[in-house]
């Protein structure tokens, strides 16, 4: 669960976060996949790295028609059993082919 106060930063392929993610983390995520008709969970894992916990999840989706593939990678800081601080990669929406 994330902390309210939650530092967030992301690095997205089709447009720099930064200030964007204030008071509004929960809306971008959710904006991110709204529009898929389909979404899929492919692939998901955690690790400690150190003092901070990465995640990693890939979906398959399908978007306006178009299936798509997508990756984040997410490192965070956990104190008292929350997320205070989460820094976001993400791949982008990449074609994929249905077989």
């Amino acid at each position: 669960m994330l902390r309210c106060r939650c530092r967030v930063s992301g690095a997205d392929p089709a447009r720099a976060q930064g200030a964007e993610w204030r008071g509004r983390r929960g809306s971008l995520i959710s904006q991110w996949f709204g529009d898929s008709t389909e979404l899929h969970l492919l692939d998901t894992g955690s690790e400690e790295v150190g003092d901070r916990l990465h995640v990693s999840y890939r979906f398959a989706g399908v978007e306006e028609d178009e299936p798509y593939v997508v990756e984040q990678q997410l490192y965070c800081t956990v104190d008292d059993g929350k997320v205070s601080r989460a820094d976001l990669l993400c791949s982008g929406f990449r074609p994929r082919t249905v077989q």
